[in-house]
């Protein structure tokens, strides 16, 4: 089996920080919240889900649009063919 070395390293790493909190996950997650709690946001991403936003608008009117003329000739031609 091929061990990768970048996962044989953060299994290390995992490994002894569990080993820091006696694997007590409440403590490991404390932790974690205290961390996350310390750093400011470092990316805003507030721009770029506005234009997603926009985009994802348009997108959303093109495959109506898309949809109901689809489905408009399935209704159509159920019409025109009788069935048996």
């Amino acid at each position: 089996m091929n061990h990768d070395p970048i996962i044989k390293e953060i299994h290390a790493f995992r490994k002894a920080y569990a080993k820091r909190f006696g694997y007590d996950l409440k403590a490991i997650c404390d932790d974690l919240r205290t961390r996350q709690a310390a750093r400011p946001n470092l990316v805003d991403l507030s721009e770029k889900r506005r234009a997603m936003g926009e985009a994802t608008v348009d997108q959303i009117s093109a495959t109506e649009a898309h949809e109901e003329a689809h489905t408009a000739r399935v209704l159509s031609s159920q019409t025109a063919s009788p069935t048996v």
